[in-house]
């Protein structure tokens, strides 16, 4: 059952279970109130004698009370008189001694010479298995009526109430509801399909449109995976581009060599030097995107230990330090960290960000340029800074060289495919820091990265 369908079965319930239940409950009162008897114990009545009889015939009775309930005489089976109104002694006081066995005509005959203004009324009970006459007012039965009427009549109000009030509620409230949601479902099933320009409809104007964060956050969700989309489809045409430049090469030289183009052994050496330079280069390309693609899980985080970081630095400073001397870079180290400082997290994943760059400072660079690299303490972070006196990145580019597969110059970075910032990102935001480029004093390239002290 969709979801759609729920929502219809839920409307049928909420106008159906209300209006089921007035009906019944209708009826109940109904066939309860007009039934001719109510039998409790030892007495079996009609239901609205039931009442003042239990009273009178236990004898557990206020003789004004009893009065004032409209009862004017009760017999036995024997013609006794069980109980007689007040007034009625009074205008016959031997009432009480008579035997009344034929009482209907005599009780008849005596109420029709000393009472014919008084409507009166005739009901059979038993008490104890004996039968027995009450004879009442028939104000008694119009009050009896009246309640029974009043009682309905509140019955209908309160039910009508509820059917009303659900009724509202969907109308303003649960409809709006269901309708977002089913379009909520109409979109998701859009985007399962690949339609990533589906468009929620807008709320109906002059009424609050109900879960409009949720359709907010479900059409930011859209946009996001959209850009995600193309994102990956942007990657993949990078990646086979970045891919085939070199297989290319590699299959050009090959063919080249198979149609005997190398004619003596100088060009044969120069050929397996320029397949072996692009294999080496189609080898790094391809590691480099194993690694990146490493790092967008979360695998590798679960090594984080805590280690010295002045450690690590002073490591990375002396091997820089080699590897400028022989590029013919000037590297000035100034590591003003506190030597036991520790910090939480993957020391190779760290090495690596400050090797990637300290390879590209160096690649940006000339000979006898200088490189900078230093960290510090301030404000309950780590600051470690990369800067050079090269060219620098032109700042049309700085807003996107941390982005995946970006290359500001391609003829400056032939060998890598644009993910060497973005992997430092990931790595140093993994770790809680932040990583982003600067301007520096040296007139270069400067990059800074904050970590936090404590993870």
């Amino acid at each position: 059952m969709n979801l759609k369908k729920r929502f219809h079965m839920i409307f049928a319930l909420i106008i159906l279970i209300p209006f089921a239940s007035m009906l019944s409950t209708i009826i109940f009162v109904w066939m309860g109130w007009n039934s001719r008897t109510l039998t409790t114990g030892d007495l079996e009545a009609p239901r609205y004698l039931h009442s003042v009889l239990s009273q009178i015939l236990s004898e557990n009775y206020d003789e004004k009370a009893v009065a004032e309930r409209g009862i004017v005489i009760l017999l036995n089976n024997k013609g006794d008189v069980i109980y007689a109104h007040p007034e009625l002694i009074k205008i016959y006081p031997k009432i009480l001694d008579n035997k009344w066995e034929d009482s209907g005509k005599e009780l008849y005959e005596l109420f029709m010479n000393e009472m014919p203004q008084i409507p009166l009324s005739f009901a059979v009970f038993r008490y104890k298995g004996d039968a027995g006459l009450a004879i009442f007012a028939q104000a008694l039965v119009s009050a009896h009526s009246t309640t029974i009427n009043l009682m309905i009549k509140l019955i209908w109000i309160f039910y009508l109430g509820f059917i009303l009030l659900p009724a509202l509620a969907m109308s303003y409230f649960i409809r709006p509801m269901a309708k977002s949601i089913l379009n909520l479902e109409m979109a998701a099933g859009e985007i399962g399909r690949g339609n990533w320009d589906v468009t929620l409809p807008p709320p109906v104007k002059g009424k609050k449109h109900p879960f409009a964060h949720l359709t907010r956050a479900f059409d930011q969700m859209r946009l996001e995976l959209k850009e995600n989309h193309d994102r990956q489809q942007r990657i993949m045409m990078a990646i086979s581009h970045d891919l085939k430049t070199p297989l290319t090469s590699i299959k050009g030289y090959v063919e080249a060599l198979q149609d005997g183009m190398a004619r003596n052994p100088e060009e044969l050496a120069l050929y397996t030097s320029i397949i072996m330079e692009k294999t080496n280069l189609l080898e790094e390309r391809i590691t480099d995107l194993i690694h990146f693609s490493r790092l967008q899980t979360t695998e590798w985080q679960s090594r984080f230990s805590e280690f010295p970081l002045y450690e690590l630095l002073n490591e990375a400073g002396g091997i820089f330090r080699n590897d400028a001397l022989i590029r013919k870079r000037s590297l000035d180290l100034d590591l003003a960290l506190p030597e036991t400082l520790q910090i939480r997290g993957d020391r190779r994943m760290l090495f690596q960000v400050l090797e990637n760059l300290f390879d590209n400072a160096c690649r940006y660079t000339d000979a006898m340029d200088t490189i900078r690299f230093s960290a510090k303490t301030e404000n309950g972070k780590v600051l470690i800074t990369m800067e050079d006196s090269g060219s620098g990145i032109d700042e049309a580019h700085v807003p996107h060289i941390f982005d995946t597969f970006y290359r500001a110059d391609s003829g400056r970075n032939t060998r890598g495919i644009g993910v060497g910032l973005a992997s430092a990102k990931t790595i140093v935001m993994s770790h809680g820091g932040n990583i982003r480029y600067a301007r520096t004093d040296l007139g270069g390239a400067c990059f800074l990265i904050e970590l936090p002290l404590s993870l």
